[in-house]
């Protein structure tokens, strides 16, 4: 099936979500969808950019009994914050390449 819901975050650094449902099931197979269908992709950047998402994503599963009428929930972290390395400082300070000469 196609993902529930994804809820994109304002703030490209904040915590992102992945919501998957399901009826009569377990939450461990709604987050085995999320993770068996690379819906964390949706977050990601083209190839060679940077994630467009730098925060946190969450995968929730959620399963609802129809007999029990109860539910149950199961949140994992799916990727944690991506934190942007530096550039070294010699790559800023080089007024040429070995290319260019």
């Amino acid at each position: 099936g196609f993902v529930d819901f994804i809820f994109y975050p304002e703030n490209r650094n904040a915590v992102g979500i992945i919501l998957e449902l399901k009826v009569d099931s377990t939450p461990e197979e709604a987050l085995q969808q999320i993770i068996a269908k690379n819906y964390i992709l949706r977050f990601e950047g083209k190839i060679g950019e940077r994630a467009k998402y730098q925060g946190k994503i969450l995968g929730v599963g959620i399963s609802y009994n129809k007999k029990t009428k109860k539910h149950m929930c199961k949140v994992i972290v799916l990727r944690e914050t991506i934190i942007p390395q530096p550039v070294p400082i010699s790559v800023l300070q080089s007024n040429s390449c070995h290319y260019c000469e």
